[in-house]
């Protein structure tokens, strides 16, 4: 059945009556994405514990600041898929279901990190630098703080990415529309295009800006600039690419060609001597770029079989990737604790492989935790949801039969 504004904006009925379809097939290629992708967002802040790195050893720390991109792509390629499989589905059913995967966990996450944070400013005397006000608690409540200089990555430490992934919820159904009635080639044009759009005006924005306020803004470095979904939004088009081209064969030299784009990518973001004012929109979608090829080669290969059969490595990696979301909420929280005993016990450890154990014990940590909200506050969230949406579609019937 082809996809268009009319079928996907019709209310579905799959399955028995006022039961949602949820037997969409999952694939062990995005959960190791996703676990890849928190591995690296574990790694970057797992080096910024400790002073005094080699700049080369923090260059390769810091590259795991782009594990959020891996994600961003995994997201759109999933939010395809899901799409796809159910046929057809309403607006209301979408975003039912995105808010309830989301939500219960990060408005959780609120509550968690401001009693967190005052305990530790009135107890330990722990400084705590940062905004808490109405207007915050407000913005995150509902996943507008993305748009805020203040707010868009305070009270939920790493909220950041939560605000984009909620704003590109909001539009995706119309893109998909979009995106199904285009040929294949034409779907990668324009990521391209929009990229280079994205750049443009940037520059045009920031140039504005500048000369009229007689500022200095720039996306060369983290802000709300970057972290913005008019930003981010090359990155999930870039997604959706992947999802239509996933059963399409790659040239021998495609991983060559990934591994020069993560590099180049990487050289732009760390340069620090020739910034061109947009580099935040640049580097980060060239490594999706060979993020995104992997991630083919990847779907086509750890799909042939079941990756976690019998290997247990493989099978903590795929939970690691279903744990995901929770590890990224959490890890944040374990990262302090480990920064207050790394200064206070005087660790002695060499600084430049301290950033590994660190990391090695911060991930671990982080999983079993995850493992308990998974259990008590995702999971409940996400049934909850599927509860309303049966709900929805038993008063749909009752009305339908009067």
């Amino acid at each position: 059945m082809r996809l268009t504004p009319e079928t996907i904006f019709t209310p579905a009925a799959h399955g028995r009556p006022g039961e949602e379809a949820e037997a969409v097939e999952k694939f062990e290629a995005i959960d190791v994405t996703r676990a890849i992708a928190v591995a690296l967002v574990v790694w970057v802040h797992a080096h910024h514990i400790v002073p005094g790195l080699d700049p080369f050893v923090a260059a390769i720390f810091g590259f795991g600041h782009l594990g959020v991109q891996l994600f961003f792509l995994a997201s759109a390629f999933t939010l395809c898929h899901s799409m796809a499989s159910r046929g057809e589905v309403d607006l209301t059913k979408f975003y039912l279901r995105r808010f309830f995967r989301i939500a219960p966990l990060y408005y959780a996450a609120i509550i968690f990190y401001f009693v967190w944070r005052t305990g530790l400013e009135q107890f330990l005397g722990v400084e705590i630098i940062g905004d808490y006000s109405p207007a915050a608690f407000l913005l995150n409540f509902l996943f507008l703080h993305g748009f805020s200089p203040q707010h868009y990555n305070y009270v939920v430490p790493g909220g950041w990415s939560i605000a984009t992934e909620m704003a590109f919820y909001v539009v995706f159904p119309f893109i998909f529309a979009l995106v199904t009635k285009m040929k294949p080639g034409m779907i990668l044009i324009a990521a391209l295009l929009l990229v280079a759009a994205t750049a443009t005006g940037q520059l045009a924005l920031y140039h504005t800006i500048n000369s009229v306020a007689g500022t200095n803004f720039d996306n060369d470095e983290f802000n709300v600039f970057y972290a913005s979904i008019f930003n981010q939004m090359p990155i999930f088009i870039l997604g959706i690419c992947v999802y239509f081209a996933r059963k399409r064969a790659l040239p021998r030299l495609a991983p060559v060609a990934a591994v020069a784009l993560i590099l180049a990518g990487n050289l732009i973001q760390n340069d620090r001597v020739y910034d061109t004012g947009v580099d935040g929109a640049i580097y980060p979608f060239l490594v999706s770029c060979g993020f995104a090829i992997f991630l083919l080669l990847g779907f086509q290969r750890l799909n042939r079989k079941p990756l976690a059969a019998g290997n247990r490595f493989a099978a903590f990696v795929v939970e690691a990737g279903r744990r995901s979301y929770s590890i990224y909420i959490c890890h944040f929280a374990v990262l302090h604790v480990l920064r207050e005993l790394y200064v206070r016990l005087g660790v002695g450890l060499d600084p430049n492989l301290a950033p590994l154990a660190i990391f090695v014990v911060m991930f671990l940590a982080t999983y079993v935790i995850a493992g308990l909200t998974m259990r008590y506050i995702e999971q409940p969230g996400i049934d909850l949801g599927r509860a309303v949406i049966a709900r929805l579609d038993r008063r749909r019937l009752a009305r339908a039969a009067e």
